[in-house]
């Protein structure tokens, strides 16, 4: 933390650190959800509502294929991490939007209380 004010009004007020994010990351994801814009329109999980379960479908795919040692998704070009993280950041923001479908199996246990005792960050 530097000695300038604007710095410490910015943590002071709580401001997002954007600066934080790679800009790996960033540019990325942006290439990711730019092919899935061209195969399913922009914003199109905010059009139509998105069941969870085929998004966690896609995360799986793509940490199977890290798993096996593919760095590469053979259809994008594109790091399977960046997809992994596109679908997760389509997830946040229908669940932000509402157009969200919950469609995992029923649970005894409360999905905010599994969250919480699961101990994963």
């Amino acid at each position: 933390m530097s000695d300038n004010p604007k710095d410490m009004m910015a943590v002071a007020l709580g401001k997002v650190p954007m600066q934080l994010i790679p800009p790996v990351a960033e540019e990325l994801m942006a290439r990711v959800l730019e092919g899935g814009a061209a195969k399913y329109g922009i914003f199109n999980w905010r059009e139509q509502s998105i069941a969870i379960q085929t998004y966690i479908g896609a995360i799986m795919r793509h940490t199977a294929a890290i798993r096996r040692g593919e760095d590469i998704d053979t259809e994008s070009g594109l790091p399977h991490m960046a997809h992994i993280m596109a679908t997760a950041a389509i997830v946040l923001d229908a669940t932000e939007h509402q157009t969200l479908i919950d469609d995992r199996p029923p649970s005894r246990v409360s999905r905010c209380e599994s969250t919480q005792s699961s101990g994963d960050t």
